[in-house]
Parts: structure tokens; sequence; C-alpha cells
């Protein structure tokens, strides 16, 4: 029986044994395959290491691939590349500079927990081409959840030291990272500054649902839309400053007009819009980009001259310089005529001409009427109907046309300058022997049938006599028949001459006084004669 026992007791010891030893090999590969999960789960989604800092430059690179294709990991061994431009640098805010690399994120430091958290890669684009803005300083903030609700972000650098980021500045290339990565969820993107020539952007939205590496960041596209303006025109009657209507203008650029994105938006004297005038005189353009306009009149309205001197036209970053209107004066094409006498150079008023279709225009006191309400591309013709009396014309037609500019002989204001004559004589009464001035002698001027036309006594210069009529003239003293001078008067506008030879008492005194001195001069001889002979005699005698 005890036998027996012994038997059972060391049956019963055997299989506790192997049961132990089982359960342990179990425990120990059990704890084998906690350890390879933890460490597969680790491998895959472990924290940012110093070196994957460095992997993720902020403000550096353009773009993920270029990163790639040029960035080693190396630490800093005092060399300067070519990545350490100063316009790579961000600001935190504070007046810090971010470095040329991201600094390191400690392992230890608990802010990542595996994949829940997401590089960001952000890129500044124009709006209207989608050309990347290479421009630095262009500066955004990043708050939580759709349009900012949740509140301004801030972010950090760990290594050399802690930095935090509340502003997120463009390299030159217009590009950013966030400087550390950032948890799922909405975000939004406030632009702070904008590139220069552009407006600042509304907010720019976006989601993380996945998890995305330095290497392959999430890509975020802000875009940016150019500044833009019309240019105002208010064109005006350059004489009564009413308001003109259909006045038609280019809007040519006047330079290259070129974004900051390098977009050639127009080339210098392209057209870029074409604008015209409402019933208050005014137009704008479409909207244009920042840069210099050249506004250029290509059709004048009815009765209207084309104004052939352009304006023109800036538009400008700064939105409130563009408020001004570009004022344009619009002349009504004018015809003026100024009669002068052709003579003496003086006006000729009361003159009355003739137009088809008009009332008779008469020159005023200054010789000078203006026709205005001129079709284009009509042929006028105007006629001298009646001049004042004793005026002549030579030419009694006037023939312009209007061509389809307004312009008459290429000039908006053309002025006609028309002559009237008269027939005109200059007499002049001089001395016979010195043909001098002979002054203070009656004279009559008679016509044919002995009608007095003019009297007057002479001066020291000629009588001018106008307005006379072409024929035959008598020149004589008053009451006397005797006729002094002959005058026919030819039809011409040249003054004609008429001199007459008188007897003057200067030259009865000279005629005097010449006498006198033959006849001193006869006796002076005669008495130097007898003294020559009446010595001889007395020499003879002795």
């Amino acid at each position: 029986m005890r036998q027996i026992k012994r038997h059972n007791d060391n049956e019963e010891s055997f299989w506790i044994s192997a049961t132990d030893m089982m359960a342990g090999m179990l425990a120990v590969v059990l704890l084998l395959l906690m350890l390879f999960i933890l460490y597969l789960n680790l491998s895959s989604n472990r924290e940012v290491s110093a070196h994957d800092a460095t992997e993720a430059p902020y403000n550096n690179y353009s773009t993920p691939d270029e990163y790639h294709s040029r960035v080693q990991y190396d630490p800093d061994d005092g060399t300067d590349d070519d990545h350490d431009d100063d316009d790579s640098h961000g600001s935190n805010g504070n007046g810090q500079t971010v470095p040329t690399e991201a600094p390191t994120v400690s392992t230890h430091d608990g802010r990542e927990y595996g994949r829940d958290k997401t590089a960001v890669f952000v890129t500044v684009v124009d709006d209207d081409t989608g050309n990347t803005i290479k421009k630095s300083g262009t500066e955004f903030e990043l708050y939580a959840d759709k349009n900012g609700i949740g509140g301004l972000q801030k972010l950090n650098t760990y290594y050399p030291d802690r930095i935090e980021y509340t502003k997120y500045t463009t390299t030159s290339q217009g590009t950013f990272y966030l400087p550390e990565k950032i948890t799922r969820g909405w975000y939004s993107l406030h632009n702070t500054v904008p590139p220069e020539g552009y407006y600042i952007d509304e907010n720019t939205d976006f989601e993380i649902d996945k998890y995305w590496d330095w290497s392959e960041p999430y890509m975020v596209e802000v875009r940016m839309k150019p500044i833009k303006s019309v240019i105002r025109v208010q064109v005006n009657d350059g004489d009564s400053t009413d308001p003109v209507e259909g006045a038609v203008f280019n809007v040519i650029a006047a330079r290259d007009i070129v974004t900051v994105d390098g977009t050639v938006r127009y080339k210098q004297g392209e057209i870029v819009d074409e604008i015209e005038t409402n019933e208050k005189g005014y137009t704008e353009s479409k909207e244009l980009y920042i840069g210099e306009y050249t506004i250029k009149q290509i059709k004048a309205p009815a009765y209207y001259a084309l104004n052939k001197t352009n304006a023109s036209a800036v538009i400008e970053e700064d939105m409130q310089k563009n408020t001004g209107i570009v004022t344009v004066e619009c002349n009504k094409t004018k015809f003026t005529v100024n009669l002068t006498d052709e003579r003496t150079q003086e006006p000729v008023a009361g003159a009355v001409y003739s137009m088809e279709g008009r009332e008779d225009p008469v020159t005023d006191n200054d010789g000078s009427f203006v026709i205005t309400d001129l079709e284009k591309e009509v042929k006028y013709t105007l006629n001298a109907k009646s001049l004042p009396d004793g005026y002549l014309k030579k030419d009694t037609e006037i023939v312009f046309t209007v061509d389809n500019d307004g312009m008459i002989n290429s000039s908006a204001s053309y002025v006609y300058q028309d002559t009237a004559y008269t027939i005109s004589a200059a007499v002049g009464i001089r001395d016979l022997f010195f043909e001098r001035a002979a002054q203070g002698i009656d004279l009559v001027l008679t016509d044919e049938n002995d009608n007095v036309i003019e009297e007057w006594t002479s001066s020291d210069s000629d009588r001018i006599i106008s307005k006379l009529k072409t024929g035959r003239y008598y020149i004589r003293k008053p009451n006397e028949t005797e006729i002094l001078a002959t005058v026919d008067l030819e039809d011409k506008a040249e003054l004609q001459r008429v001199t007459i030879k008188t007897w003057d008492t200067i030259d009865l005194f000279a005629i005097l006084i010449g006498v006198g001195i033959i006849i001193l001069a006869v006796i002076i001889t005669g008495a130097i004669i007898g003294r020559r002979k009446a010595r001889k005699k007395r020499e003879r005698k002795a």
C-alpha cells in the first residue's frame, strides 16, 4: 500500500512540474510578442528625433522635393552652405529668428505621440495664375478650427533652446514649414502681412485627417489675390464745363505690367480696355493691375474734336490713392474767321458772311466770329455776303472740311485769317526846291463830278485817304479851279501815292538868298578887277 502511494505521489509531482514549465514558456512567448509589437509600433510611430528635425528645414526649401534633392543632415560644423540666406528665416513674433534648419525635438519631451501629429508645408500662390509668389516677408498666424474659432496657436522649436512662434513668414521662395508637427483637425491660416501688390488674403482653412511626415508634409496652398483697381475718367466741355457723353477711350499699358509672381499681365502698348462716357461724362475701366497706364481718346462725340493729348493714370498699391478721377477736356470743333484790313491789319467789324443752313455770322468789334456744331466728314462753304462801306475782298468764298476726328486741317480749333481792303491814296505835297513837306496848304480832293471827297491842310506827313472807288480824282486848292494833280485810282489793296510839287516861302527865301549871293559875288569880283586895273595904270605912269 505504501508503494502505491509513493507511486501516486511521484506521478502527481511530475505533472505539476510540466505544467509550471509550460506556463513559464507561454509567459515568455507572450512577453516577447508584446515587446515585438511595441518595437514595431515605436519604429513606425516614433517621435521626431534630432535627425528627423534636421530633415524638416523651416524656411529653407521651396518644396519637399527640392529638400530631398539637396539636404543632407550635417550637425553644425561651422560651414556656410547655400541654404543660409537671411530671407529664409522666419519670425516667432517676438523678434527672434527661426534657424535655417528646424530645431531638434527631443524624444523625451513628450510633445508628440506617434501618428497623431503631422508636418505642414505652406506655399503662397497667385490666385489668378497659380504661380508661386516668390517673395519673402509674407506673414501668417495659425488658428485652430475653421475661421480661427479655436484661437491662436503657438508652435515651438526645442533645439538647442525652446523657441515659441506665433507668426510664420515666407522665404524668398514664397514657402515655409510650420516649425513643428500639429495634431489632426481643422486649422485656419490668417494672413497678417501680404506680399507687395496683393490684398491681405482671406483665411485659409484646411483639415488634417491623416498622418504626414516631414519628408512628405501636408501641403497647404494659400491663394493671394493681386491688387486691382479701376481707372475713373470724367470728360467735360472745355468751354462750358458741361459733361460730354459718348467720348471713347483706349486704356493702354504705359509699360510692361508685371506682378510679383513674375507674370507679365500686360505688355507695353497693349490695349487693356475700351471705355465710353455716359450722360454724366463719366466712365471707368475694368479692374486693372498695379501699374502705369495711358488714356487715349479714339472717338469724339458729335460736334466734338478728338483730344489728341493723352492722359496718364497710375494704379497704386495704396488703394486710397486710387480713388482719384482723371479729368479730360473735350472741345467742340471750331472754325474761326478773323477779318482784318489788309493794309493796316486793323479788325474789320460788321462784315456779313453766309453758310447754308445757318444764320449769317457777322464779325464783331474784334473782326471775328466762331462757327461750332460742325458735322464730321462734311465740306462747308462760307461766303462774304456784305462788307462795311468801302471794303472789298479778292476772294469771297472760304471752303473747309471737317474730318472724322472733328479736325480742320489737323486742328480742333482752326482760325482762318481773312482780309479785306480799301482803295486808298496817300497824297503828299512837297516844296519845289528842297522837296520837303509843305505844311499849312489847304487842299481838296474831288471826283470827276466835282464832288468833294476830302478836305485837309497839309502837314509834315502824307494824307491817307481810304475807302475810295476806282476812277479819276482831282486835287486842287479850295475855291480854285487850277488842278494841282490828277489821280487815277486802280482796284488794288496797295496804297497809291500822289506827290504834288509847289512853290513855298522857303523856296522864295532860298531863291532870294541865292540871288543876293550872286549879286554880292559880282560886286566883289568887279571891285577886285577894278583895283587890279587901277594898280596897273599907276605902275605904267610911274
